[in-house]
């Protein structure tokens, strides 16, 4: 019996247009991924503008290949919108109009909407990069976990 991948089942457009951007999605193998820019994706910012994604991450499929697409894709809304320096109701509302775009008419949209499933049909837990916390700890958030490194202030 052959299983097939959820990234095998659904594939990933070639590209994705997003207002006026028309964004190239290339899938580069892992090794050169890490090589070139330690990082499971990359969104170059010149024209033509184009998103680099680790191969095996895409194929895999899943959440974090959603993640890692949604990452990305988020640098592109950070330049197409112009969000340095910009206040908090701009960004959020500049990001919310960028995730309409893309969930409900970008060519990305079946190919998310795909991959969010785990293999039982249902939403499956995702693996988030590690990131600053607001106290300044570095959070990482596995399995549906939250791990933190600083010393919780409950503690007697």
């Amino acid at each position: 019996m052959v299983y097939k991948t959820m990234a095998q089942s659904k594939k990933l457009p070639k590209h994705v247009t997003i207002g006026p951007f028309l964004v190239e999605l290339i899938c580069a193998p892992h090794d050169i991924m890490y090589e070139v820019s330690e990082a499971q994706g990359t969104f170059v910012i010149k024209p033509p503008y184009k998103i680099y994604l680790d191969k095996e991450m895409i194929e895999r499929g899943g959440a974090d290949a959603v993640n890692v697409v949604l990452h990305e894709c988020m640098h592109v809304a950070y330049y197409q919108y112009q969000l340095k320096d910009k206040d908090e109701e701009t960004i959020v509302n500049s990001f919310a109009n960028f995730m309409t775009e893309i969930l409900c008419r970008s060519e990305l949209k079946d190919w998310l909407r795909e991959n969010m499933k785990g293999a039982n049909g249902k939403a499956e837990k995702i693996s988030v990069r590690l990131r600053n916390s607001q106290k300044g700890g570095k959070t990482k958030r596995t399995n549906g976990k939250t791990k933190t490194n600083r010393r919780s202030n409950n503690r007697r």
